[in-house]
């Protein structure tokens, strides 16, 4: 393996780090007891790229599908790719989107995440990619959305 493949491979510490930060959004932002679940992924393994599962258990309306790694990526930089996010409060569901996004913009930070993806965005989602300035493709470098998030919260 080369070293440019084995840097990007996520490791146990980063998943622990994920599944930590998701439980504590679920539980702090939205009251909802929820586990993550990753899918065909091993924690005592290394993984070039990883998939997330989180949904309450009450109601099946709280839920995110996120993927971690470089196997979307055609320059086989490390991304996040949001595949399903929905939050049943409508009226915070901005404010929630917004949370979780600076919760990724802190893991993408800490194990060298390039860009984030939407990939079929609710409403909020399009907004989100609108009000930010992602790309044509609802693609965006993290840290330029970190910094955009920040400025939004702040004024």
């Amino acid at each position: 393996m080369q070293f440019f493949e084995s840097k990007n491979l996520i490791k146990k510490d980063e998943k622990m780090f994920i599944v930590c930060k998701f439980d504590n959004f679920f539980y702090r932002e939205l009251a909802v007891d929820a586990r993550a679940i990753f899918f065909r992924n091993n924690f005592d393994t290394e993984e070039r790229s990883i998939s997330i599962y989180i949904s309450s258990k009450k109601i099946d309306v709280d839920e995110l599908f996120i993927r971690f790694g470089d196997v979307w990526s055609m320059h086989k930089e490390k991304e996040i790719i949001i595949e399903t996010m929905a939050f049943r409060k409508e009226l915070c569901s901005l404010e929630c989107t917004i949370n979780l996004l600076l919760i990724l913009c802190e893991i993408a930070e800490k194990f060298n995440y390039r860009t984030i993806r939407f990939v079929r965005p609710t409403w909020v989602g399009d907004y989100i990619c609108l009000k930010f300035g992602f790309s044509a493709d609802r693609a965006k470098d993290l840290n330029a959305l970190n910094l955009a998030l920040k400025g939004y919260l702040l004024s």
